[in-house]
């Protein structure tokens, strides 16, 4: 009877197991893409925020070449490239090398918020799968509680049934020793 119940509660135990290891690689997989997607879509932000910074510098350092104002500007323009042509390719110059370096730290901050995003998803994936074998270690741990706890209530009740019959065959005995018990009076 023991070994029955020790059989139906491996089972059982097993089954359980089984069908929460699925729930868990399900929730794995769901947490990895929501993970993925999370960081497209950072990136994607990112990207359209660094867009929008070399928009504006390039609006800040480069004029605006319409209507008369545009016409006026160009000719300004040639007129100090004319006069100190080497003033003029300096200026060039900075303008190149400030936009070559805000690229180049974009880019930099790029790699290194990915790398930030990547470190964190990674720990949330740990995170994650610890917490789950951490869920199938009670789980095992319960089983073998309330196998044991099953095992002490079937001896209990087996050795409360012995006691029983015990007391009934003792009663037996004192009864053939004594005789039948006598009439209980009536009222």
């Amino acid at each position: 009877e023991i070994k029955a119940l020790e059989n139906a509660s491996a089972d059982r135990q097993v089954r359980e197991a089984n069908e929460m290891r699925q729930r868990q690689e399900a929730e794995l997989k769901k947490t990895e893409e929501a993970s993925a997607q999370e960081i497209r879509d950072k990136l994607r932000l990112r990207d359209s925020m660094n867009k929008e910074e070399r928009e504006n510098w390039k609006r800040e350092n480069e004029r605006q070449r319409i209507g008369v104002k545009g016409v006026l500007d160009d000719a300004l323009d040639s007129v100090k490239r004319l006069v100190n042509p080497k003033r003029a390719r300096q200026q060039e110059a900075e303008r190149e090398r400030q936009r070559k370096e805000m690229e180049d730290r974009q880019k930099q901050e790029r790699a290194a918020y990915l790398d930030q995003l990547k470190q964190i998803r990674a720990l949330e994936i740990e995170n994650l799968k610890e917490r789950h074998a951490l869920q199938l270690h009670d789980h095992e741990t319960r089983a073998r509680e309330d196998l044991d706890r099953h095992v002490r209530e079937l001896e209990t009740a087996r050795r409360l049934v012995a006691e029983a019959e015990e007391r009934e065959k003792e009663r037996e005995r004192q009864r053939a020793r004594d005789g039948p018990e006598p009439p209980s009076r009536a009222r």
